[in-house]
């Protein structure tokens, strides 16, 4: 599954110290870099991949250091079909 950003970014963001995140409790790094744009300029980057397993599968993703923009909404590309059941934000 591709990850993806839709954001505003007046400078480049480093997604890996930007945006840790943890699959079905496992580190991912995301190594991509998402270029600048601007404030008001959104438009989708991708963070990177993760490979989900069979079954339900559970990805946070942390807003960490580095991470200045404007925060729209994050995409999830697959050739495979992907049901969503509970999206949340934990504090």
């Amino acid at each position: 599954v591709t990850v993806g950003l839709n954001s505003g970014r007046a400078g480049d963001i480093n997604a890996a110290t930007s945006f840790p995140a943890k699959l079905n409790g496992e580190d991912v790094v995301f190594a991509n870099t998402l270029p600048a744009s601007s404030w008001s300029d959104f438009n989708t980057a991708t963070l990177g991949t993760v490979d989900l397993k069979a079954g339900e599968n559970i990805l946070y993703i942390y807003i960490g250091q580095g991470a200045c923009c404007n925060i729209d909404y994050f995409t999830f590309t697959s050739v495979e079909v992907l049901n969503f059941n509970n999206t949340s934000i934990d504090g």
